[in-house]
């Protein structure tokens, strides 16, 4: 296992640049070929998300773009927003998996999940898919640690929901498994 210290240099010092080498790449390369901005998300032009709520899917994550006001992923405040919550979903995910690999694949890991195409497109759109994203990062620290689910673990599973409604088949998948650990069936 890899000491805190060594774990946060790698982390400066391999994953940032990586991340920000990628991200510029994404934004220099994407717009070529897709012809459009990295942050249009049609999804939220298109006004589904733009309906405060009473659209069908993600409520919380209409609310929440309503509430603060969010017309277009275009702007700096949420830009940086999802910046810094996705850079620490992906810090805590490489936290663990130096827990649990050796160093060289954790920093096989670190370099993967900084270079890696999708995520880097997905880096500094603040969409539903980050919540997902989050959804399965607390399922996984949930078995890592092997937790109980307690109330706490539900009302995180409800809320991450509620912004991203297809984690709803992921938790209950996790429920279902839960349930035949627990039964021993």
């Amino acid at each position: 296992m890899i000491a805190s210290n060594s774990l946060r240099n790698q982390i400066l010092c391999i994953y940032f640049p990586l991340k920000c080498i990628s991200l510029v790449l994404m934004f220099l390369v994407l717009p070529t070929i897709a012809q459009r901005s990295i942050l249009e998300y049609l999804d939220l032009t298109s006004g589904e998300y733009g309906m405060c709520g009473k659209g069908p899917s993600n409520v919380l994550y209409s609310l929440f773009l309503c509430g603060v006001g969010i017309k277009t992923l275009e702007s700096y405040p949420i830009i940086l927003l999802s910046f810094i919550l996705s850079s620490l979903r992906d810090i805590i995910f490489i936290s663990v998996f130096y827990k649990i690999l050796e160093a060289r694949y954790s920093t096989l890991f670190l370099v993967l999940l900084a270079l890696h195409p999708y995520l880097a497109y997905s880096h500094l759109r603040f969409t539903t898919d980050f919540f997902a994203s989050l959804g399965i990062l607390h399922i996984f620290i949930h078995l890592y640690y092997q937790k109980r689910i307690d109330l706490k673990f539900v009302l995180i599973a409800i809320i991450l929901s509620g912004f991203r409604n297809g984690l709803i088949f992921v938790y209950f998948g996790l429920a279902v498994f839960e349930f035949f650990k627990v039964s021993k069936l």
